[in-house]
């Protein structure tokens, strides 16, 4: 985030639902089961964020979580952190305040900007024949499963690919014991029929693990840092 935020900080955000007037003007972008998604522009620098709702410590905790996998796997996969935040006060595109938003606990995030895509999803397995195999996303699904030592694993891989090449991603969903998809079931479930083959991508866990682009054929012992999943907590 381009300035600094706190959890729990207070922040003013400008709100417009339905479609976007002008660049001035958040609008509703993207909506599902679980969260709805708004872009917004800071007042002072004109900044664009994501704001969704609605947000929890959970949220921020799992990104973190899918963060530190990320790093763990290398290069070619990312993930946004966002911050909690409250709403002191929300303006519609004349300056009217719209009182309904004030208090709301909320989610910021940088806006993704690019073609958002699913690349690990039920589509995957269940779509209607139009959902693309992604190699790279897919091998990091299944690194989140063995490096955890299969108590979860990081699916619903969600975001943007930039021009390096780099998958930006948002939204994880952390499958557990404790936190199981309907679906699927629990992650040993949802691992083994959401990923049905490996790639070179993919660690090889027989003897060695291998980088992201290279060949688990030519990859050498490496250690990996086990990081369980984190627990839900409650929003106070």
């Amino acid at each position: 985030v381009a300035w600094q935020l706190q959890p729990w900080l207070h922040q003013t955000v400008k709100f417009q639902g339905g479609q976007p007037t002008g660049d001035d003007v958040a609008s509703t972008a993207g909506s599902g089961a679980a969260k709805k998604m708004y872009k917004v522009k800071r007042f002072d620098t004109g900044e664009m964020y994501a704001l969704k709702t609605p947000g929890q410590r959970e949220d921020v905790f799992d990104h973190v979580v899918a963060a530190q996998y990320a790093k763990d796997f290398g290069k070619g996969i990312r993930f946004v952190i966002p911050v909690l935040a409250q709403i002191d006060a929300a303006l519609d595109q004349y300056g009217e305040r719209v009182a309904e938003w004030e208090g709301k606990f909320v989610l910021l995030e940088p806006l993704l900007e690019g073609e958002y895509q699913k690349f690990v999803c039920r589509r995957h397995k269940f779509g209607d024949g139009t959902f693309v195999y992604h190699p790279l996303p897919q091998a990091f699904f299944h690194f989140t499963y063995e490096s955890s030592n299969k108590l979860m694993v990081i699916w619903d891989l969600q975001g943007i690919k930039d021009e390096s090449g780099e998958h930006v991603l948002t939204d994880p969903y952390i499958v557990h014991d404790g936190h199981a998809i309907w679906r699927y079931g629990k992650h040993h479930d949802t691992f083994r029929i959401l990923h049905t083959e490996c790639n070179s991508h993919c660690p090889d866990w027989t003897g060695g693990s291998a980088e992201p682009g290279e060949s688990a054929e030519s990859s050498q012992t490496a250690e990996v840092d086990l990081m369980p999943p984190a627990s839900p907590v409650p929003c106070a």
